[in-house]
């Protein structure tokens, strides 16, 4: 029979998307597909289909993974939704649901801020994690903390020295002996297997395609250590520039605000959700998004203001503070503004709703068939000074001129392949080089090489 735990539907409907929401932000509960609202099993003829497409929709909707299976009887397939009740407020399109009784209401007004500000308190970073012990940690982790927290001087040398069962205890990362969420996040060889989700998902896109992929896993300690860096080694490519003889690497982005933001999305994800923190690298931007509403009452107004430090989990911010990863005076915003201004790029836009966050970063310049041509900004860098170049001449021959210094035996077709210029284009820039008395080419043709004449 149906009850406040309970639901049967005869066939499926998408605005059933709402009950499901409720279930999870109550106690939990079981939708059946396929039985009529006496308890009859009428079946469904394509279970299968049903199968792949109702997770899917739950997933896009409610960011909420959910067991979903069929079940026989008496011949008849019929589909089974069992919903746990969830540790973080679930939404369906951006609005709450709960269940009173046997019925399903929407939360609006002061029930919905009442709702929202209870569950932002939550301490699903503190309960237990049952499986999980101390053999699953990485002791390079903590070598890393131990290491990073004496550099930032924000651990005393007591706690420096202590075993790793003393550190844990000390930031409130065991109960009973037992680790806690935040402890497997922070330390775990692999948070993943006992926290669905805990990964970064990074992704390059071309003309809207997807075309290159990565996954980052392990402690949030070692991401937090070399994440960025591993990032710009793997999805970005400088261009190159001179000052004289000294070769200037420029980056589309500010690596200080990449950091910020990629710290803040490591600290303040909604772990709960089971969705990857999500970066996305397109030809002149580049977005970082992950679960995580802001605090209960802020709007993007108060995120660009001076505001104080309000960490969606607190003791995972505080072990990244004790290592000297983030500040806790609530200025990474800011820090993140300060950097592209310094940069020359951009101001980031935000994408905010009530369980996700994002933050878009613009381009110094674009990257156009793997070569870098500089956008309209008049603020590109080349080592500390600013000029106003544009894509041009002088920016190719700049670029040719570095891969000829560091390789004067370099073949045109080797510096196309290399530089990303076209090898007509290339040909057409090296005879002008050479009309300009900027390069010479020497020796025979199996011997040949380039002599830089002037740099300009």
């Amino acid at each position: 029979m149906e009850n406040e735990n309970i639901e049967y539907k005869r066939e499926w409907k998408d605005e059933f998307l709402s009950e499901i929401c409720a279930f999870a932000n109550t106690e939990g509960g079981r939708l059946y597909i396929g039985i009529a609202d006496d308890g009859t099993v009428y079946g469904l003829k394509n279970v299968k289909r049903y199968l792949e497409v109702i997770p899917q929709k739950i997933n896009y909707a409610l960011h909420y993974i959910v067991p979903v299976k069929a079940i026989e009887k008496d011949g008849r397939h019929y589909i089974e939704i069992s919903v746990p009740k969830a540790s973080f407020p679930v939404d369906c399109y951006g609005s709450y649901y709960i269940r009173s009784g046997s019925a399903t209401f929407m939360l609006t007004g002061p029930q919905l801020q009442s709702f929202l500000k209870k569950a932002h308190y939550s301490n699903w970073e503190d309960e237990i994690v049952t499986k999980a012990s101390l053999d699953d940690l990485d002791k390079e982790s903590f070598d890393l903390f131990r290491s990073n927290a004496a550099k930032s001087g924000r651990i005393n040398s007591a706690l420096q020295d202590s075993s790793l069962h003393e550190i844990l205890e000390s930031f409130g990362l065991m109960v009973d002996d037992r680790l806690t969420r935040a402890a497997v996040l922070l330390f775990a060889k692999n948070p993943a297997k006992f926290i669905p989700g805990a990964i970064v998902r990074a992704f390059q896109c071309r003309d809207g395609l997807l075309s290159y992929q990565e996954e980052y896993e392990g402690s949030l300690i070692r991401l937090g250590n070399s994440l960025v860096e591993r990032l710009y080694r793997e999805f970005l490519h400088a261009r190159v520039s001179y000052q004289g003889v000294h070769r200037v690497e420029t980056y589309q982005y500010p690596i200080d605000g990449i950091r910020e933001a990629v710290m803040n999305a490591l600290m303040h994800k909604n772990y709960s959700a089971g969705i990857p923190i999500q970066i996305r690298f397109d030809e002149e931007a580049l977005t970082i998004s992950n679960d995580s509403g802001l605090p209960f009452g802020w709007t993007e107004e108060t995120l660009r203001a001076t505001h104080a430090s309000v960490p969606f989990n607190p003791k995972i911010a505080e072990v990244f503070y004790r290592a000297g990863y983030v500040e806790t005076v609530g200025q990474g915003i800011s820090r993140i503004f300060n950097s592209c201004k310094t940069y020359g790029t951009s101001d980031p836009s935000f994408s905010i709703f009530p369980t996700r966050f994002g933050i878009t970063f613009k381009a110094l310049y674009r990257i156009e068939n793997n070569y870098s041509s500089l956008s309209e900004t008049p603020h590109v860098k080349y080592g500390a000074d600013a000029t106003g170049i544009n894509t041009s001449e002088k920016t190719r021959e700049e670029i040719i001129l570095g891969f000829i210094t560091e390789n004067p035996e370099i073949t045109n077709r080797e510096l196309s392949e290399r530089t990303g210029i076209p090898r007509r284009t290339l040909d057409r820039v090296l005879l002008g080089m050479r009309e300009k008395g900027v390069i010479r080419r020497v020796g025979s043709t199996r011997s040949a090489r380039w002599v830089v004449v002037s740099n300009q």
